[in-house]
């Protein structure tokens, strides 16, 4: 059996394949990263994908691609409407407690801000130690275990 080794230009020491553009470059134009590698692209197409990411990035900020936000009519975009962030509700940790231990047993979704009062904790505790308190308290009155 005859094997023919096929013989393959090879780029010259000083040059590099772009993994973009496929264009033979000198080893100046690809930029080095952190580690002192350089990269697999040259220098101008890595501007360029900068600058569409940079696009991107704005087109995303400004939501014009967000097709719910065009007028069928005009075919320009709506004004957003206005829609403040609604934030939970706050109860007081009594308030907390009393739900708990009515609710004891049965599964409830729960979402609100609980006003602690200023004594709830001992001075000096760590924040730890101030969520094993509260820990404590919610098992006491719901009797969920934490793992």
């Amino acid at each position: 059996m005859d094997h023919h080794i096929l013989d393959q230009p090879s780029a010259p020491a000083d040059q590099h394949k772009c993994n973009r553009c496929r264009k033979m470059l000198p080893i100046a134009v690809f930029p080095r990263k952190p580690s002192l590698i350089r990269t697999k692209r040259c220098l101008p197409c890595t501007e360029h994908e900068a600058m569409l990411r940079a696009g991107r990035k704005a087109r995303k900020a400004n939501n014009v691609t967000d097709t719910a936000n065009i007028d069928p009519v005009t075919n320009s975009t709506k004004s957003k409407p206005q829609n403040p962030k609604k934030e939970p509700p706050t109860i007081s940790l009594p308030e907390m407690v009393s739900l708990l231990e009515t609710s004891r047993g049965e599964a409830f979704d729960f979402e609100a801000y609980v006003a602690l009062p200023m004594d709830t904790f001992s001075p000096g505790l760590s924040l730890r130690d101030q969520a094993f308190v509260l820990r404590d308290m919610i098992y006491k009155s719901s009797k969920y275990r934490f793992k």
